[in-house]
Order: C-alpha cells, then structure tokens, then sequence
C-alpha cells in the first residue's frame, strides 16, 4: 500500500486542488475495492494547526498525535 499524504494549507484557498487530489486517490481505491482487490492507497490529509477546521463541508481536519 502506498501511503499519500496531501498538505493542507491556513484557510480554504487551495480547495479544489486538495479535493480533487483527494478524490482521485480514493475513487482509485473504490475502483480496486470493487474489482475484489485490496486498496492501493492510503490517503491521509495533513495540517500545521492544531485546532479542527471545516472546508467548505467537504472535511474536517483534526490534530492527531498518533502518526
């Protein structure tokens, strides 16, 4: 398994380019997953704040101290 970490900046600037990156990776997953094969990627979004913030509903980004 491949493991993809995608940045996300201060603020909701860059979105769409986290989103579809996002997507991407996932939709691929699902694909494989449908096939009856394991996932390829681990996709995992990664922050510099501390404190939980919402994008738009579309997720949330949380502190963990676990990776």
């Amino acid at each position: 398994m491949k493991h993809i970490s995608i940045m996300v900046p201060r603020g909701a600037a860059a979105l769409g380019c986290i989103e579809g990156a996002y997507k991407a990776f996932t939709m691929a997953n699902e694909f494989l997953v449908n096939k009856g094969k394991q996932p390829l990627f681990k996709v995992q979004l990664v922050g510099i704040d501390k404190e939980p913030q919402v994008y738009d509903s579309f997720f949330q980004s949380i502190s963990r101290s676990d990776y």
